[in-house]
């Protein structure tokens, strides 16, 4: 037996504020016979409704909140099955680079930890965009870089891949991910 309770823990905040008036309203509407609801429902159908509820909740803050918004361009949607790294080194230089807080000089300069944000090259900003697609002081390892995307974005894409190139390389879906062996 499943029993619901109220609990009083957040009040003022606008999303669930609206939430709990879009229930109170439904529940009005049942109770005066407007709307048809179930008089039981299974733990499975219960456990979907508040995942789904849940998921709602979490992309509307993620949408709306000031914080993030470099790790919202590269992954948009609440859910997202990420394929991350293995290798530990190469996985904490992806984290860094989605919460926008690398050891590339543009960050410590956002931060004020540093005096100026220029690369070694002197072209531009040392920004992860520079460093991985600009910067002529990794042209070779750029030129690996491409081919082995390009390789790996044609498979994809062949598959219906619906996102582009750049949303492909930083953030994967896993299940977006084509063996190619």
């Amino acid at each position: 037996m499943v029993k619901l309770v109220k609990i009083f823990g957040h009040a003022g905040i606008t999303g669930n504020v609206i939430a709990d008036h879009e229930a109170k309203e439904a529940a009005r509407k049942i109770v005066n016979g407007q709307l048809k609801a179930q008089a039981t429902i299974s733990i499975e159908d219960a456990r979907k409704l508040a995942t789904e509820i849940a998921m709602r909740s979490w992309q509307r803050q993620w949408d709306e909140h000031s914080k993030g918004r470099k790790t919202h361009e590269m992954i948009p949607n609440v859910g997202t099955k990420v394929v991350w790294p293995t290798k530990r080194d190469t996985a904490i230089s992806y984290y860094r680079i989605l919460l926008h807080d690398t050891l590339l000089k543009s960050d410590p300069f956002r931060t004020g930890i540093s005096t100026s944000s220029i690369c070694e090259c002197g072209y531009h900003s040392e920004t992860v965009e520079h460093f991985i697609l600009h910067c002529p002081e990794y042209n070779s390892e750029r030129l690996q870089l491409t081919d082995t995307v390009e390789s790996l974005w044609q498979n994809v894409k062949d598959s219906g891949y619906a996102f582009d190139k750049l949303h492909f390389i930083v953030a994967p879906r896993s299940d977006d991910i084509v063996d190619t062996t």
